[in-house]
């Protein structure tokens, strides 16, 4: 793998990195709204932050199955996308499927770009 292919990947884990500790301060300034005022319990939002620091670490790791998490969010996208077609039919506005089909072509062209060096990858944790 020649350094320009492994900057490419490293980026993507660096930047998994950066909102897995984004997700992590909304979780707690949550937990802090909700211990003191009472507000609403997010606590996915810790949940996400540890999918994208696993995913980060195992991307900056080079690792095979780092790539394949990052496809979660796609296969997510196109599983809701398809449960909620029959809504399209029932009033929602073409414009908010355009922008789901644009979040969708941008979950599944970052892995897809990731494929490229699958070969460079390894298993191992």
């Amino acid at each position: 793998m020649n350094l320009k292919d492994r900057i490419l990947i490293t980026r993507y884990g660096k930047f998994a990195l950066l909102l897995a500790g984004m997700f992590l301060f909304l979780g707690a300034m949550n937990l802090k709204s909700h211990i003191q005022y009472g507000g609403r319990d997010y606590r996915f939002l810790f949940w996400i932050a540890a999918y994208f620091s696993v995913m980060g670490i195992g991307l900056i790791r080079l690792r095979k199955w780092a790539l394949l998490l990052l496809f979660l969010p796609a296969f997510v996208d196109v599983t809701l996308f398809i449960l909620d077609y029959r809504d399209v039919a029932h009033g929602v506005p073409i414009g908010s499927t355009i922008l789901n089909l644009c979040l969708l072509a941008v979950f599944t062209a970052i892995p897809v770009n990731g494929l490229l060096f699958w070969r460079e990858l390894t298993w191992k944790l």
